[in-house]
């Protein structure tokens, strides 16, 4: 840990390693603290599976628009592409071609009647959800993807969205990606930082190992964390910044892993299935992950909240059974073991990442304006309209935060 820092660095997630990464390119003296104990936050990569199973986010979106499409080509990452294409199920039985034509078009009836809002309003209010595809598409507008039910999700969320193109899966996990991106940064792991004092010239910050004092201070903490009190603020944050807090909350999607002795799915790898019969929600899934036995679900929103209250042990016997409704006893058959993710019970993030409320979508990029020389916010919620809620997201406004740093000291 650098004795006198010119500036101290909160969370060494994403941002907190474009940040860092930034301010030594440009010669500031920084300490990077993280409450945990490895790099990339809610970028984590179990690599005990059969293949790499990311506890977070698994995609890179934006393909060369992403500055970690980058770092991954030049750190010799294997990429792959993924074009998020669903496979429905009725039952255990697939689609026929009629069916899958009638979900493509109600999807794209769904979809085009988002983007032609012009307003910030709720996507339960836009979207009519038509015939036997109603609770996919559900489904798919909120907790799949946003962690929120629709009515607690802004159309804004979705602009651009479905023309966004082909992502990317990392076979080595994006998680290890992430970490590796940030493997020569000399963290201080096991240190939360429990209160800054930006009150005076420079800023203070508490920590579990003591009080360190800089010139300023680049938070990158979740923003369930900062709504929550995780991280104390003396002043609080100014009220514009406090109004995006409220209106930028945290959604919870949570991923279950099921790991089988053998191939049970006979599809391609990476194919993404959902179940179009089913009454409630039930794990989207992505089988034969990068090509391996196995299996991710993803699950969000109130249903993943509930399954947090009942328990990993709970959480992968719901997706175990849903599985198995899908592709018959052979699920539980070759079973051999599952994981399941709890970020909304996880006190180092209190959710998954920030999702827009109705009318809350014009606070996107808010926070991670420059309202002061000693204190600085970065993070995916930080980052703005179209890169909000991703891992190159917060990556970038790590960067465009050790930038506004340099100007100010």
């Amino acid at each position: 840990m650098t004795t006198e820092p010119q500036v101290i660095v909160v969370g060494a997630g994403a941002a907190g390693i474009g940040a860092a990464r930034r301010l030594r390119e440009i010669g500031v003296p920084f300490n990077l603290l993280e409450a945990r104990n490895r790099l990339g936050g809610r970028a984590c990569s179990d690599t005990s599976f059969p293949a790499a199973f990311d506890l977070g986010c698994s995609w890179l979106w934006g393909q060369e628009t992403n500055p970690l499409v980058g770092e991954a080509r030049a750190l010799g990452f294997e990429l792959e592409p993924d074009d998020g294409a669903t496979q429905v199920y009725f039952g255990d039985r697939p689609a026929d071609d009629r069916e899958r034509e009638s979900y493509h078009q109600a999807r794209s009836s769904v979809f085009a009647a988002i983007e032609d809002v012009a307003s910030d309003t709720a996507v339960a209010d836009v979207a009519h959800l038509p015939g036997p595809y109603a609770r996919l598409l559900e489904n798919s507008l909120g907790p799949w993807m946003m962690g929120e039910e629709i009515a607690r999700v802004s159309t804004g969320e979705w602009e651009g969205l479905e023309t966004r193109g082909t992502d990317y899966l990392v076979p080595a996990g994006l998680g290890t990606l992430v970490a590796r991106v940030g493997d020569d940064l000399s963290p201080v792991f096991d240190c939360p930082v429990q209160h800054i004092d930006w009150s005076g010239t420079g800023v203070v910050a508490e920590t579990s190992r003591g009080q360190i004092r800089a010139a300023a201070a680049i938070v990158t903490v979740p923003v369930g964390v900062l709504a929550s009190g995780g991280l104390r603020l003396t002043p609080d944050l100014p009220d514009r910044q406090q109004e995006a807090l409220a209106a930028l909350p945290m959604g919870v999607l949570n991923k279950v892993a099921l790991a089988f002795e053998r191939d049970i799915f006979g599809l391609p790898a990476n194919s993404h299935v959902a179940q179009a019969a089913a009454t409630t929600q039930t794990p989207y899934w992505i089988v034969r992950l990068h090509g391996q036995p196995m299996a991710m679900g993803l699950i969000g929103g109130e249903a993943a909240r509930a399954l947090e209250r009942e328990g990993e042990a709970a959480a992968v016997a719901y997706a175990l059974g849903t599985l198995k409704d899908l592709f018959g006893s052979q699920v539980e058959e070759a079973f051999q073991r599952g994981r399941a993710t709890a970020w909304g019970k996880d006190p180092f993030a209190l959710g998954a990442y920030s999702v827009a409320r109705p009318g809350g979508y014009r606070w996107r990029g808010v926070l991670g304006e420059v309202f002061d020389h000693r204190l600085f916010l970065a993070g995916e919620a930080a980052a703005p309209a179209g890169d909000a809620a991703l891992v190159g997201g917060a990556f970038s406004s790590g960067v465009k935060a050790a930038e506004a740093v340099l100007e100010s000291l």
